[in-house]
């Protein structure tokens, strides 16, 4: 069985609008029990409300194998990208998501050919990509919803106002480095490799890439970007690369500038 199928699901419909609620909040209204209609915004008795079946697709979660419906009540809230499906049994867990706009991870996971024409390659098979397109941005919203997961210091990336660089090898997706752009320096937000892929230099690769590409000469100062909130790890890695000093656990600003989160 593939990937998705199509399932049978129960809406309720609103008696006033007729609209389909794929779930139903209930809420004591002059000592009676009523529910609210998420499209026209008021609340109905019980009885009055029309079950209806219909199909929708559902698509396979990875972790336990169930089969999640693709509904409003299964969407991620938190998420960067519209209709990013979790498996309820699985939420918790660092491989709860299930696809995102229609798009099952696995497909998601997946290297495109046009996505390796358009990247700079490196070395013999690990690529460094610009983030441009919807694909793109799917791939990247995949390995931040990873990174978030796993440390509590990633955040949810907003899309407009934060550029990003992928790494990526012919078969899988490796990184990313995430920048903006609010000033003369660049600020460099994010920066992960996924877990089975680290104390490789990817990370380093990423840094002097971006160094190369967007400021490749210090200011004045000899400040070359700013950094956002370094984790330990990436703080032994600037340490390493000579843009900052660990002194007593206390960080300095050799090469760079440290900044507030967005």
């Amino acid at each position: 069985m593939g990937v998705k199928k199509l399932v049978p699901y129960v809406y309720f419909q609103c008696p006033n609008c007729g609209h389909l609620n794929s779930s139903l909040s209930g809420k004591e209204i002059d000592n009676e029990v009523k529910y609210l209609c998420f499209h026209c915004q008021k609340h109905y008795q019980e009885k009055k409300w029309k079950e209806v079946k219909k199909k929708v697709w559902a698509y396979k979660c990875e972790t336990c194998g169930e089969y999640v419906p693709n509904l409003d009540i299964n969407w991620n809230v938190l998420g960067s990208i519209g209709k990013e499906l979790l498996c309820p049994t699985c939420l918790h867990r660092k491989n709860g998501l299930v696809a995102i706009d229609g798009h099952h991870i696995s497909k998601i996971r997946a290297v495109k050919s046009d996505m390796l024409k358009r990247s700079q390659q490196i070395t013999d098979d690990i690529y460094i990509l610009y983030v441009k397109t919807k694909w793109d941005r799917l791939a990247l919203r995949y390995l931040n919803y990873m990174a978030v997961k796993e440390e509590q210091s990633f955040k949810v990336m907003p899309r407009r106002t934060v550029k990003n660089y992928l790494l990526l090898s012919r078969h899988k997706f490796i990184g990313y480095l995430a920048w903006s752009e609010e000033g003369r320096l660049p600020i460099m937000r994010q920066l992960f490799v996924v877990q089975e892929e680290r104390r490789k230099d990817y990370a380093t690769r990423l840094i002097q890439y971006f160094v190369e590409k967007q400021c490749p000469e210090p200011n004045k100062e000899g400040i070359y970007f700013c950094i956002e909130s370094p984790n330990y790890a990436s703080s032994r890695l600037f340490a390493k690369l000579g843009f900052i000093e660990i002194k007593d656990d206390k960080l300095i600003g050799v090469k760079v500038r440290f900044v507030h989160g967005l």
